[in-house]
């Protein structure tokens, strides 16, 4: 237990750097709770050691400005590698890589600042990058090869995915090498959230290992059997590094086989837990903020503190009882992924997981040249056919994901409550439950929307997507579109659910162009769209309290569909907003001849900051305080044009860029 103590402390410092504020708090209270309630004085001072050291080695950055580096390849995908140069590590763009973790390279070059286009809702994979120590980039402009390992593995994970039907080669491809799922089986398993999860399938491979022991133990002893299916995981191994789950599993499995019969069982799961984390932390202190590595303990940590309570469970509380454990172990992760927690998603988990099990131990014997590849196929087919059918069945509450401020806390007050459980400390425990339900519930029931009015300028890329929330009542200008992916299910849907928005009242799209309407299908499929307006002469219209007025109504036999461009005004948040679409120059010319006075405290630039739109006496008859520009980053338009934005500076205009800030909201309480 030693040990285990010593790794949290070393774990806590070294995520410290994440959040500073959070997690030195709750390292103090660790640490007194060391010192007084463990009342072990040097197991106390050697906790706050580490913790020290891991404060310190959170805030270190290899960082320098060569143009030449030898170095290894750390980790290698389809289009890119990272190289790390004796701890310096690079992100390394190129097509169809074909690089192997452990080749040894030569680079000359340039090294530069990360910069990736993040739409609204989008995996951050910049964030990624720098939780794994990566903060640079470098273009190569030479390589040479010193040392190419001889085992190629891409060649043969290709090879072997390459037996399989399109779905079975997604879920191999997930769960034995940790890849994201696509395709018609993630649309299955997508509405029952737990597409993301099957990824971190360490459950899965610790299963097919005990799978292959139980078979052998029929013929042979146990000790061999152990020994046997470490082997088998241990070569396994070679064709999934780096992948962090499948080397912890192989190494604590290592542990208890040397500790069960070399040691005879003297040290506790605990201990054997703690001096892991440590050797990991110890090699790689980047892993302490990984998903996969905090899923990976949590997990063992979650089943040594409940071992002591489950014993004391009887009938029908010994089986429900640590579900509901589990389910709130897993659910920052479930927000986290998908904005909201299914009725029926863990219940799916349970149900699917011995067919996972199952077809993921087909494919690991397939894996090993046993060529079962056509139950492979119906294996993953069953999967399919259940996932659609607990869809039916399901539904959503729509939850933001929790804050990097409130996931400490909530894991803390966790596994506080089940300390305390565990010791049986009943006033503590009741204090806790209460605390827990009560801030488990203020923070799930949707009091926020029910007082606050909100216009968010959605971060499209090269595109438009406004919307506008005054309590519950919804309306979205245009919905932006991208020809290479889905807005609607990769950007859209996701923030709706993180608002806590169950249907879109009415959606006005301003004109015909791709990237106003390309996401208008897709949303209409996958979220629930009450309305959609196009026409001119519908306005003004009034959804709840917002009246919606277009001030364009000049151009609609024009065959230019910017000319056609609605230009919609309205009131919210004690501000007035102008959407002028691609509206250009002679449109607002007409329309300030048509109007004496249009009031505008917001205004979104038109045709997303190009020269055609926003003249410098549209920009003063508006006399806007505030002007949005809707563009994705360096794109190939030259979207802002540096014409329009010296005449928003000339007027004194503060402009607010999507491309530079992302998603630009503007909020209010409704009773202010």
């Amino acid at each position: 237990m030693i040990l285990l103590i010593l790794f949290l402390s070393l774990w806590l410092g070294l995520l410290c750097r994440s959040n500073l504020i959070v997690f030195i708090p709750l390292l103090c209270i660790f640490l007194l709770f060391v010192r007084y309630r463990l009342s072990n004085k040097r197991l106390a001072f050697l906790s706050l050691l580490l913790a020290c050291i891991g404060v310190g080695l959170s805030f270190i950055n290899i960082s320098t400005n060569r143009n030449e580096c030898k170095g290894v390849v750390a980790e290698s995908k389809e289009n890119y590698y990272i190289f790390d140069s004796f701890g310096e590590k690079f992100y390394i763009s190129e097509k169809n890589n074909q690089k192997e973790v452990g080749d040894w390279l030569f680079i000359k070059g340039k090294q530069e600042e990360l910069d990736f286009t993040t739409l609204e809702s989008e995996f951050d994979f910049k964030e990624y990058l720098n939780k794994s120590g990566v903060y640079k980039r470098f273009t190569v402009e030479y390589e040479k090869t010193t040392f190419k390992t001889p085992i190629r593995t891409k060649k043969v994970r290709n090879n072997f995915l390459s037996h399989f039907d399109e779905d079975t080669r997604d879920l191999y491809s997930s769960i034995l090498f940790s890849n994201s799922l696509n395709g018609e089986l993630t649309s299955s398993l997508r509405y029952i959230n737990i597409s993301r999860l099957i990824s971190f399938g360490g459950i899965y491979i610790y299963s097919f290992m005990k799978m292959i022991e139980a078979i052998l133990q029929k013929f042979m002893k146990e000790k061999t059997s152990k020994i046997i299916s470490t082997s088998i995981l241990c070569f396994y191994s070679i064709f999934t590094f780096p992948r962090f789950t499948v080397i912890r599993i192989l190494f604590l499995n290592i542990l208890r086989l040397f500790n069960k019969y070399k040691f005879n069982g003297k040290f506790s799961s605990g201990t054997i837990i703690g001096f892991s984390g440590l050797i990991f932390l110890s090699l790689n202190a980047r892993l302490a903020n990984s998903d996969s590595f905090i899923i990976g303990y949590l997990i063992p940590i979650n089943n040594l503190l409940f071992s002591g309570i489950i014993g004391r469970l009887k009938g029908i509380r010994k089986r429900i009882i640590p579900l509901v454990w589990l389910y709130f172990l897993f659910l920052p992760f479930e927000l986290n992924f998908n904005n909201c927690t299914n009725s029926i998603s863990f219940y799916a988990q349970i149900l699917l997981s011995p067919f996972f099990i199952l077809s993921g131990f087909i494919g690991f014997l397939c894996f090993f040249k046993i060529p079962i590849y056509p139950v492979a196929n119906l294996f993953t087919n069953v999967i399919i056919f259940l996932s659609k059918g607990l869809s039916f069945i399901s539904f959503s509450i729509n939850i933001p994901q929790f804050s990097s401020y409130f996931i400490p806390i909530y894991y803390f007050g966790y596994y506080l409550l089940m300390y305390y459980s565990q010791i049986r400390f009943i006033p503590i425990v009741r204090f806790l439950k209460i605390s827990y339900a009560s801030v488990l519930c203020l923070y799930v029931l949707p009091i926020k929307n029910a007082i606050t009015q909100e216009v968010s300028f959605i971060n499209v890329g090269q595109g438009d997507c406004c919307l506008i929330r005054d309590g519950n009542n919804t309306v979205l200008i245009d919905t932006g579109g991208l020809a290479y992916k889905d807005l609607a299910t990769s950007s859209l849907i996701p923030y709706f659910k993180r608002k806590r928005l169950y249907n879109i009242d009415c959606v006005f799209l301003t004109h015909d162009d791709y990237d106003h309407c390309g996401a208008l299908d897709s949303l209409k499929e996958h979220f629930k769209v009450k309305n959609v307006i196009r026409k001119y002469d519908l306005f003004p219209i009034k959804i709840g309290k917002i009246t919606f007025n277009n001030y364009n109504i000049f151009s609609y036999n024009s065959s230019e569909e910017n000319d056609n461009s609605l230009v919609i005004g309205f009131s919210i948040c004690k501000l007035n907003f102008l959407v002028t679409g691609d509206a250009p120059i002679e449109i607002e010319n007409k329309i300030m001849e048509k109007y004496s006075n249009i009031p505008c405290d917001i205004l979104k630039v038109g045709h997303h900051g190009s020269k055609t739109s926003t003249s410098d006496s549209f920009v003063k008859y508006l006399s806007p305080k505030e002007a949005v520009i809707s563009c994705g980053k360096n794109n190939k338009y030259g979207h802002p044009n540096d014409s329009v934005i010296k005449i928003l500076n000339n007027n004194g205009v503060v402009i607010k860029r999507t491309d530079i800030l992302g998603t630009i909201t503007y909020s209010n309480y409704k009773f202010l």
